[in-house]
């Protein structure tokens, strides 16, 4: 396993695997298929550290489902951070 495999593991074992977006757990939603599926963010994108900085799990990654993985990366430039795409689920969900 790989530096960046590990600190998924552990991201993923501290924060579990529900999105800290839209706070879906696809296991409960899918069923077994998805059970424990996940994507992690980089809250800092990795682009922005240097290649001698450590990541910490905890602190640099963050869980989210994959729809709302795209939706941080879709802002031009900066990724949108999981709060502002929190706000705006909530002012455009129904």
């Amino acid at each position: 396993m790989n530096s960046r495999e590990g600190a998924r593991v552990k991201c993923i074992a501290h924060h579990g695997t529900r999105c800290k977006v839209c706070d879906v757990d696809l296991g409960a939603r899918f069923g077994p298929i998805a059970t424990g599926f996940i994507h992690v963010h980089d809250i800092v994108p990795l682009s922005k550290i240097g290649k001698a900085y450590v990541v910490d799990p905890v602190k640099d990654l963050t869980p989210v489902c994959p729809t709302r993985h795209a939706i941080l990366h879709l802002n031009r430039g900066e990724p949108l951070s999981v709060s502002e795409a929190r706000s705006l689920l909530k002012k455009y969900s129904g």
